[in-house]
Protein backbone atom coordinates (compact mmCIF):
# COMPACT_ATOMS: atom_id res chain seq x y z
CA UNK A 1 0.00 0.00 0.00
CA UNK A 2 1.27 3.46 -0.93
CA UNK A 3 1.40 6.09 1.79
CA UNK A 4 0.50 9.64 0.78
CA UNK A 5 1.89 12.03 3.43
CA UNK A 6 0.22 15.08 1.86
CA UNK A 7 -3.17 13.62 2.86
CA UNK A 8 -2.17 13.46 6.53
CA UNK A 9 -2.37 17.25 6.82
CA UNK A 10 -5.27 18.87 8.66
CA UNK A 11 -8.31 19.82 6.63
CA UNK A 12 -8.76 23.54 5.98
CA UNK A 13 -10.89 25.03 8.76
CA UNK A 14 -10.41 22.02 11.04
CA UNK A 15 -8.99 24.24 13.77
CA UNK A 16 -12.28 26.10 13.91
CA UNK A 17 -14.14 22.95 14.94
CA UNK A 18 -12.21 22.46 18.19
CA UNK A 19 -13.85 23.42 21.45
CA UNK A 20 -13.00 26.98 22.50
CA UNK A 21 -10.24 26.88 25.12
CA UNK A 22 -9.06 23.39 24.21
CA UNK A 23 -5.84 24.66 22.61
CA UNK A 24 -2.89 25.78 24.77
CA UNK A 25 -2.71 29.22 23.16
CA UNK A 26 -6.39 29.85 23.92
CA UNK A 27 -5.80 29.62 27.68
CA UNK A 28 -3.90 31.96 30.01
CA UNK A 29 -0.14 31.46 29.69
CA UNK A 30 1.96 29.65 32.30
CA UNK A 31 4.15 32.75 32.70
CA UNK A 32 2.75 36.24 32.35
CA UNK A 33 5.67 38.34 33.61
CA UNK A 34 8.81 39.01 31.59
CA UNK A 35 10.99 38.11 34.58
CA UNK A 36 9.35 34.67 34.86
CA UNK A 37 9.82 34.00 31.13
CA UNK A 38 13.48 35.04 31.36
CA UNK A 39 14.00 32.61 34.24
CA UNK A 40 12.21 29.86 32.25
CA UNK A 41 14.44 30.31 29.20
CA UNK A 42 17.64 30.75 31.23
CA UNK A 43 17.07 27.45 33.02
CA UNK A 44 16.14 25.75 29.77
CA UNK A 45 18.98 27.10 27.58
CA UNK A 46 21.72 26.53 30.14
CA UNK A 47 20.66 22.89 30.61
CA UNK A 48 23.54 20.76 29.18
CA UNK A 49 21.27 18.68 26.94
CA UNK A 50 19.52 21.69 25.44
CA UNK A 51 22.73 23.69 25.08
CA UNK A 52 24.36 20.79 23.21
CA UNK A 53 21.39 20.75 20.81
CA UNK A 54 21.80 24.50 20.32
CA UNK A 55 25.50 24.03 19.56
CA UNK A 56 24.70 21.36 16.97
CA UNK A 57 22.12 23.62 15.32
CA UNK A 58 24.43 26.63 15.27
CA UNK A 59 27.33 24.52 14.00
CA UNK A 60 25.20 23.56 11.00
CA UNK A 61 24.94 27.25 9.99
CA UNK A 62 21.47 27.98 11.35
CA UNK A 63 21.39 31.67 12.36
CA UNK A 64 20.70 32.40 16.01
CA UNK A 65 17.73 34.61 15.14
CA UNK A 66 16.01 31.74 13.31
CA UNK A 67 16.64 29.38 16.23
CA UNK A 68 15.40 31.90 18.81
CA UNK A 69 12.27 32.78 16.84
CA UNK A 70 11.44 29.10 16.47
CA UNK A 71 11.86 28.49 20.21
CA UNK A 72 9.84 31.54 21.10
CA UNK A 73 6.95 30.77 18.74
CA UNK A 74 6.92 27.15 19.86
CA UNK A 75 6.58 28.25 23.46
CA UNK A 76 3.73 30.59 22.48
CA UNK A 77 1.90 27.70 20.81
CA UNK A 78 2.44 25.51 23.88
CA UNK A 79 0.96 28.21 26.11
CA UNK A 80 4.15 28.98 28.04
CA UNK A 81 3.90 32.74 27.43
CA UNK A 82 2.19 35.24 25.17
CA UNK A 83 3.61 36.51 21.89
CA UNK A 84 4.23 40.00 23.24
CA UNK A 85 6.30 38.71 26.16
CA UNK A 86 8.15 36.47 23.69
CA UNK A 87 9.06 39.45 21.54
CA UNK A 88 10.31 41.31 24.61
CA UNK A 89 12.63 38.48 25.68
CA UNK A 90 13.95 37.70 22.18
CA UNK A 91 17.08 39.92 22.51
CA UNK A 92 18.00 38.16 25.75
CA UNK A 93 17.51 34.76 24.09
CA UNK A 94 19.85 35.80 21.29
CA UNK A 95 22.48 36.80 23.85
CA UNK A 96 22.05 33.51 25.73
CA UNK A 97 22.54 31.54 22.52
CA UNK A 98 25.62 33.63 21.70
CA UNK A 99 26.96 32.82 25.17
CA UNK A 100 26.38 29.08 24.63
CA UNK A 101 28.09 29.25 21.22
CA UNK A 102 31.06 31.20 22.60
CA UNK A 103 31.46 28.69 25.46
CA UNK A 104 31.46 25.86 22.92
CA UNK A 105 34.00 27.71 20.78
CA UNK A 106 32.02 27.56 17.54
CA UNK A 107 31.53 30.19 14.88
CA UNK A 108 27.96 31.38 14.38
CA UNK A 109 25.87 33.95 12.62
CA UNK A 110 23.22 35.93 14.43
CA UNK A 111 21.13 36.57 11.34
CA UNK A 112 21.11 40.25 12.29
CA UNK A 113 24.22 41.22 10.33
CA UNK A 114 23.72 43.95 7.78
CA UNK A 115 24.28 42.83 4.23
CA UNK A 116 26.00 45.16 1.79
CA UNK A 117 23.53 44.87 -1.07
CA UNK A 118 24.53 47.34 -3.75
CA UNK A 119 22.51 45.64 -6.47
CA UNK A 120 19.85 48.38 -6.55
CA UNK A 121 22.44 51.14 -6.67
CA UNK A 122 24.43 49.27 -9.31
CA UNK A 123 21.36 48.83 -11.51
CA UNK A 124 20.53 52.55 -11.28
CA UNK A 125 24.12 53.49 -12.08
CA UNK A 126 24.12 50.97 -14.94
CA UNK A 127 20.93 52.40 -16.46
CA UNK A 128 22.30 55.93 -16.17
CA UNK A 129 25.54 54.90 -17.86
CA UNK A 130 23.62 53.13 -20.64
CA UNK A 131 21.53 56.27 -21.32
CA UNK A 132 24.70 58.39 -21.41
CA UNK A 133 26.28 55.96 -23.87
CA UNK A 134 23.16 56.05 -26.08
CA UNK A 135 23.19 59.88 -26.03
CA UNK A 136 26.82 59.96 -27.13
CA UNK A 137 26.27 57.44 -29.89
CA UNK A 138 23.08 59.19 -31.12
CA UNK A 139 20.73 56.30 -30.33
CA UNK A 140 18.40 58.21 -28.04
CA UNK A 141 14.84 58.12 -29.27
CA UNK A 142 12.64 61.18 -29.22
CA UNK A 143 9.81 59.22 -27.59
CA UNK A 144 11.51 59.14 -24.22
CA UNK A 145 11.76 62.94 -24.16
CA UNK A 146 8.03 63.58 -24.78
CA UNK A 147 5.43 61.51 -22.99
CA UNK A 148 2.37 60.89 -25.14
CA UNK A 149 -0.99 62.16 -23.96
CA UNK A 150 -3.74 59.59 -23.91
CA UNK A 151 -7.37 60.69 -24.16
CA UNK A 152 -9.29 60.44 -20.90
CA UNK A 153 -12.23 58.05 -21.29
CA UNK A 154 -15.69 59.46 -20.65
CA UNK A 155 -17.15 58.52 -17.28
CA UNK A 156 -20.22 56.34 -17.51
CA UNK A 157 -22.23 54.45 -14.99
CA UNK A 158 -24.21 54.92 -11.83
CA UNK A 159 -21.55 56.85 -9.90
CA UNK A 160 -20.19 58.93 -12.81
CA UNK A 161 -19.86 62.67 -12.38
CA UNK A 162 -21.39 65.16 -14.75
CA UNK A 163 -18.97 66.50 -17.40
CA UNK A 164 -18.36 69.84 -15.68
CA UNK A 165 -17.33 68.22 -12.39
CA UNK A 166 -15.02 65.76 -14.14
CA UNK A 167 -13.16 68.67 -15.76
CA UNK A 168 -12.64 70.39 -12.43
CA UNK A 169 -15.42 73.02 -12.69
CA UNK A 170 -17.81 72.77 -9.78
Amino acid sequence: MVDFPQFDAPIAGESLTAELGSRPWQNPPQYAKVEDVIAFYTDKLLDPKVSSDIVVALDSDIPISVLVNSMMLGSVMEGVHTIDVGVLVTPLLIELCEFVANEAGIEYTTGLEEKDDDSIIDSVVGKKAMKEFQKQSGEVEEQEAMPSEEPVPESKGLMARPEQQAEGVV
